[in-house]
């Protein structure tokens, strides 16, 4: 329960200024961050918060705006009147109770239910988009006259709001459930050779699209025979499973065409492979053969091979930084799955970890098993088959896993001379700068496809690539008569623009053509994305693209031959088995220029990757370089001598295609940078809290991933993942700090860069910790602190943001995220860099620091590392000063080879094995007490509550966060789970006592779970609110429902307490 802040109306959450007045500040700075973000609309009277952008919030993000829970129950749609053929067609939504009862006449306004003055909710998202779809198909349907119009305008519907209710695990009537729709997008062909006749017949491949042209293949099987069997094209398809086909006016234009086409002889077969466009010219038709790069062999569905060596996916072991809870991981439910969770059930186990991942066994996974053993019982899937995409349709490409089954020739040899200086004359190039635009023009004119500059950030890169593509077209402008394509993420494009108008005179390219985001609408036709003629009319720009809209557009983007592809960040292609990889080795291109100041992250098949780009076969198929290099370098992880012969070894088969300086070697002119170690000791409050988890491993055991994420959130601040924000007080302020030695160690800090009258940038990963300390420091210091910068922010506020920050004179400070802040800025203001927290990689943190250092800095950089420890635990034992080891390793390693400095299993399991079998010193536990619980989240009440009955010997699960059906911890006495306690939580920060709402809440939730668990439940209500109000206490008793408020869980916690973790 929280102080209402908001008002609802049909456009979503509103803000008021004047709701908003006597909080603290981070609610609204919040909002303004939002707003930064495009999630949010600010006005002279407060912000709105719109219905579709609310819904997309995460749960964390939700509380901290004070909105309500998630809607926790079943949705049921039926059509209540009416066939889809007519326009009297009606959906009907209901709202169910866990026993399969309606909600009567609840309140909906946009993703706002309230089913009466004690319950409100949010909307999940699908939740919310099957409401408005049925909604806006009620309000059209009887406007459209009867025919193939409404029927087609029914049907396209109905498809989609069964996707999402599949989704949310809606219930169907039996019409709208037996009713199954195929909305086809676009047409490819397939031929049906005639053994007897020699001949091949023409049959079509349905292809469903998405906005930025990938397709899905559908099952057509099923399909052609339908056509086969009608004379002309139709509208609408009935197959012999009762699936309806609708086809748009394209679509049946085109079948139409494959209809009336004659059959195709042997030679007539071989010339459609060649150039399928000259009999199927419309539109609607989309073929891989003969436009592509002869890479690309066809189509094929979006089921990537995966290249089977550890490694691939490094980083993202453990949870981010503020949150303990384990991300979901979607699994195939099989029988031998299910066998695993049972036996994990039976032993009170609430985790599964297969394969070095966490698998939550919760009610979402419960439910699932439950829905594939009905399935399994009943056959449904052989009874109705239901439509089958079988994945997006993307290019095939020769992907060099097992053998070079694709390389290029160096027969490209292009005229040498000495390349001309095609910069605006006042442009000054270093030295440096110098040799790595003749290293790229050599490669060029030796007939080479690509290089990889891998200079350090800082050097130039881009200045040097726009040299090179400059210097190239002026001076053989018929060997650049197609475009360049520049692909970046989407922060660094605006930077790429500016530098092109900035260093490039005019004339020698004529414009630069944004082709992502709001950009594609200038070439999209019907509403798809076309790029066949694009080359010719576009022959002198340079475009601009993001990996996302490359991937998406692939099909499109793969028809344009490029003259120059520019891969900037091309670590961005180091997973060979990805889809944005794929995509890009993909793409027609003359010659390639990667660039990358950390072209090795998780492993060395990432410069394999990037090399498979540059030059495939450079390296050697994907099968042997793994057995030479990636295995060896895994065997010898922490033998430094090793390492380093492996290395210069593998740099040396990189020649002459790779080029790497650093700063320290380059750039003499740049002032000192100073690294400083700053240990502080963790108070009480910390240290204790700290040893509570490596106590509790010991007695419970447990993950070391989420071992390790509480450890590293701890050492950033005890409360981090549970703490309440939206309601600190200014006198909890000093308190905040006080309790985390980096906290106080980064206040000494920013004390003594205000008495410089400098600026700081701080480094910190955490969006919560980000908001609290924006709030801190502008209370602290009397100062206005910018919106942190954030993955979130757009491009545009972020260069505000930066731009103000750099004009602003004195002290300031700006909060970013390393992530985000590791590419594309220029932040040379500030010369005091804090890594208050850290990514375990120390190429990213470098990037982070070179913000500031780089050129343009005029004054000596000082990093600062805040270090807390316990010396309890003995002298280098606490997690940040072994990650600070760690970090130290790869750093002095990746400056002498291309070393991978991202987090891996190992290194986890490594650290935790450090970290887990220290003695730990100190009888003094600290335990949770009542002042605690005030300021706790509600899903940290819900943990602190479930490890409540765990320690009165029930055992405990928690439910999903949304659709938990009204219950959030289930606890039982023993193993044969015949009776247990059904528990709704309900932390508040208010004073008001707690209504009835947890009471309806949990009592409808009892006949689902005793059905579920064919057992007893006995259902609880558990807050820390002085009491319930009469109303509660009322339906308590009507209902068997017990009540325990604040006393009673004082009591509960003084006899079986619950250790801080």
């Amino acid at each position: 329960m929280h102080d209402k802040i908001w008002q609802i109306n049909e456009n979503g959450f509103f803000f008021a200024i004047g709701l908003l007045e006597g909080k603290n500040t981070i609610l609204k700075d919040y909002l303004e961050m939002l707003t930064d973000s495009d999630k949010a609309e600010k006005t002279e009277e407060g912000y709105l918060l719109r219905h579709e952008k609310a819904v997309e919030l995460a749960s964390d993000e939700q509380e901290l705006l004070t909105l309500p829970s998630i809607f926790p129950y079943q949705f049921r749609v039926e059509n209540d009147r009416g066939n889809v053929a007519y326009n009297t067609f009606h959906y009907q939504v209901s709202l169910l109770q866990p026993n399969g009862e309606i909600f009567i006449n609840p309140e909906i306004i946009g993703s706002y239910v309230r089913i009466d003055k004690s319950r409100e909710y949010i909307l999940r998202r699908e939740q919310y988009l099957l409401l408005t779809t049925a909604k806006q198909c009620n309000e059209i349907i009887g406007k459209l006259p009867n025919g193939s119009k409404v029927q087609k305008y029914n049907l396209e519907n109905l498809s989609k709001i069964k996707q999402y209710g599949k989704t949310i695990n809606a219930e169907f009537s039996g019409h709208i459930e037996s009713t199954h729709v195929v909305c086809p997008d676009k047409l490819s062909v397939e031929f049906v050779k005639h053994d007897n006749l020699g001949l091949y017949h023409p049959e079509p491949v349905l292809l469903k699209s998405d906005e930025n042209g990938s397709y899905e293949i559908l099952d057509s099987k099923l399909f052609q025979q339908a056509f086969n069997r009608s004379a002309t094209a139709k509208d609408i398809y009935l197959d012999n499973n009762r699936v309806k086909y609708v086809c748009g006016e394209a679509v049946k234009a085109g079948l139409e065409k494959i209809k009336t086409t004659d059959s195709f002889s042997e030679e007539e077969y071989e010339k459609f492979k060649t150039n399928p466009w000259k009999y199927f010219e419309e539109g609607v038709f989309e073929f891989p053969e003969g436009v592509y790069s002869d890479r690309v062999y066809g189509f094929i569905n979006k089921n990537y091979k995966y290249f089977g060596v550890e490694g691939l996916n490094e980083g993202g072991w453990i949870p981010e930084e503020g949150t303990t809870e384990v991300k979901p991981i979607d699994v195939e439910i099989t029988d031998e799955f299910v066998e695993k969770v049972d036996e994990a059930q039976s032993k009170g186990e609430t985790r599964l970890e297969i394969e070095g991942k966490i698998i939550e066994i919760d009610e979402n996974l419960l439910e699932r098993i439950a829905r594939y053993k009905r399935r399994k019982e009943e056959k449904k899937e052989a009874e109705f088959p239901k439509e089958k995409p079988k994945g997006k349709n993307v290019l095939g490409i020769k992907t060099n896993e097992q053998r070079i089954d694709y390389s290029t020739d160096y027969d490209n040899i292009r005229e040498k001379s000495v390349l001309i200086n095609a910069l605006k004359p006042e442009i000054e190039l270093f030295e440096h700068q110098k040799e790595g635009i003749a290293w790229m023009y050599k490669q060029w004119c030796d007939g080479y496809k690509g290089v990889l500059l891998a200079d350090d950030m800082g050097l130039g890169k881009t200045m040097q690539t726009l040299a090179f593509i400059a210097g190239v077209k002026k001076q053989f402008p018929a060997k650049l008569d197609a475009p360049v394509l520049i692909v970046a993420p989407v922060a660094l494009l605006r930077n790429w623009k500016e530098e092109v108008f900035k260093f490039i005179p005019q004339g020698v390219f004529s414009d630069v053509v944004e082709l992502h985001s709001t950009g594609l609408q200038n070439f999209k036709e019907n509403g798809k994305l076309k790029l066949t003629n694009f080359a010719e009319a576009y022959k002198d720009c340079i475009v601009q693209t993001t990996y996302e809209t490359l991937r998406s557009c692939q099909l499109e983007f793969g028809k344009v031959p490029w003259s120059i592809v520019i891969v900037d960040e091309a670590q961005k292609i180091k997973n060979p088995s990805a889809s944005q990889t794929q995509a890009l080795k993909g793409m027609k291109y003359d010659f390639a220029i990667c660039l990358s100041g950390t072209p090795v992250e998780n492993s060395w098949i990432d410069l394999w990757s990037i090399m498979d780009f540059v030059q495939p076969g450079k390296l050697g198929s994907f099968s042997w370089f793994n057995d030479n290099y990636q295995k060896n370098l895994k065997a010898n992880r922490y033998d430094a001598e090793a390492i380093k012969q492996l290395g210069t070894d593998l740099q040396i088969k990189l020649e002459p295609l790779f080029l790497r300086r650093l700063k320290c070697q380059h750039l003499k002119g740049l002032p000192q940078k100073h690294v400083k170690l700053c240990k502080a000791i963790m108070p009480k409050v910390q240290a204790e809290t700290y040893k509570n988890v490596v106590r509790n491993f010991r007695e419970e055991k447990g993950s070391a991933f989420s071992v390790i994420a509480k450890l590293r959130d701890i050492s950033l601040h005890p409360r981090l993942s549970t703490m309440r924000v939206e309601s600190l007080s200014p006198e909890e302020a000093n308190k905040i700090i006080n309790e985390s030695a980096r906290l106080k160690k980064t206040f000494e800090i920013l004390m003594n860069v205000r008495l410089k009258n400098e600026k700081a940038l701080l480094f910190v990963v955490s969006k919560k910790m980000q908001l609290l300390l924006q709030y801190l420091i502008q209370g602290f210091f009397g100062i206005k602190v910018q919106t942190p910068i954030n993955g979130d922010m757009n491009g545009a506020k972020r260069q505000t943001v930066i731009d103000d920050f750099n004009a602003t004179d004195g002290f300031s400070v700006l909060i970013l995220s390393p992530e985000a802040a590791g590419v594309g800025l220029n932040i040379v203001s500030a010369n005091h860099v804090i890594h208050l927290s850290r990514t375990w990689n120390p190429a990213k943190e470098d990037q982070a620091t070179d913000r500031a250092y780089r050129i343009g800095q005029k004054k000596d950089v000082t990093v600062y590392i805040p270090i807390a420890y316990c010396p309890d635990l003995g002298e280098g034992n606490s997690f940040d000063e072994k990650l600070e080891g760690l970090m130290s390793f790869k750093r002095s390693l990746s400056e002498n080879v291309l070393f991978p400095t991202l987090e891996s299993a190992d290194d986890i399991n490594k650290m935790f094995d450090d970290l887990t079998k220290v003695s730990v010193n100190g009888d003094e536990v600290l335990y949770w007490q009542i002042e605690d619980i005030d300021r706790l989240t509600g899903l940290a009440f819900e943990e602190v509550v479930s490890k409540l009955y765990l320690k009165m010997g029930y055992q405990t699960i928690k439910t999903p966060a949304s659709n938990d059906k009204g219950a959030d911890v289930i606890a039982w006495k023993d193993n044969a789970r015949k009776e247990g306690l059904l528990i709704q939580c309900k932390q508040t920060a208010g004073n008001s006592n707690m209504n009835a709402g947890g009471v309806q809440e949990i009592y409808s939730a009892k006949a689902f779970y005793e059905a579920r668990y064919t057992c007893k439940f006995q259902t609880l209500v558990i807050t820390n609110a002085n009491d319930f109000t009469a109303n509660a206490k009322e339906l308590a008793l009507q209902n068997d429902v017990t009540l325990v408020a604040r006393n009673q869980l004082v009591a509960l916690l003084n006899q079986y307490p619950v250790a801080k973790m």
